[in-house]
Parts: C-alpha cells; structure tokens; sequence
C-alpha cells in the first residue's frame, strides 16, 4: 500500500475497506486483467530459469 500511496497520494485518506474494494473492482476491469495475466506469464517463463541456477547450491528449507 506504501507504493500505491507514494504513487497516488490523494488515496491516503482511504480505509482499509474502501481501498481493498477499489483493488477489487480495478482488477476485475478486462484491460487491468490483461495487464495482470501478461506479468504472471512472464514470471512463469523466468521463474524455471532462476530456480535452475540454485537446485544444486545445498539450499534447504528448515
């Protein structure tokens, strides 16, 4: 929200019910879905290329 914020400042005043409805209702719009499908694909072809690079490192979860 601090980025949104920085970005916007005049939605400062906003509660936390009126800024989630606002997230709601931008991202049902279809250019925002758009927008949003469009970095989820490019996450999905980067994510097997940078996971490739630590498979062999001895990193484990604890």
């Amino acid at each position: 929200m601090r980025l949104f914020e920085k970005l916007l400042p005049d939605t400062i005043p906003l509660t936390e019910e009126q800024f989630k409805a606002f997230l709601e209702q931008t991202i049902t719009t279809e250019h925002n879905r758009r927008i949003l499908d469009g970095l989820t694909a490019q996450n999905a072809v980067t994510a097997p290329a940078q996971g490739a690079g630590t498979a062999g490192r001895g990193n484990k979860t604890r």
